[in-house]
């Protein structure tokens, strides 16, 4: 294994441990998660109507994926389908925090649950 192959590993892991941490935080406080996800619906645009739903849905969907998306990098299970789904899930959650940044809002990313306070 050459520099590259070991610095791009080295990274694999990182993120790895990053989803595991905050798949399990989602999972084992999804109340919490679903508090921390209904800002970010109604910055997204979602209706009142329709933000209960959808947050209570992706507050007990994403944590799993999370959590197995973690195992699997720091695995290195299937890397081809992993590693592109960990970036694209990484740049959506990092575009809208910066999207609420922007916006001026006062709210916590949600990222890692009560581990990390913004």
């Amino acid at each position: 294994m050459n520099g590259i192959s070991k610095a791009a590993r080295g990274g694999q892991m990182i993120i790895g441990v990053v989803y595991l941490v905050a798949g399990a935080v989602k999972v084992w406080e999804p109340v919490l998660f679903y508090w921390e996800a209904i800002p970010y619906a109604q910055i997204l645009g979602v209706t009142e109507w329709e933000t209960a739903s959808a947050v209570a849905k992706a507050a007990l969907v994403l944590g799993p994926i999370e959590f197995f998306l973690g195992w699997a990098l720091l695995l290195n299970w299937q890397p081809r389908l992993c590693l592109p789904v960990a970036t694209v899930l990484m740049a959506a959650f990092t575009a809208l925090t910066a999207k609420a940044w922007h916006m001026g809002a006062s709210i916590d990313c949600g990222c890692v649950g009560a581990l990390v306070e913004r």
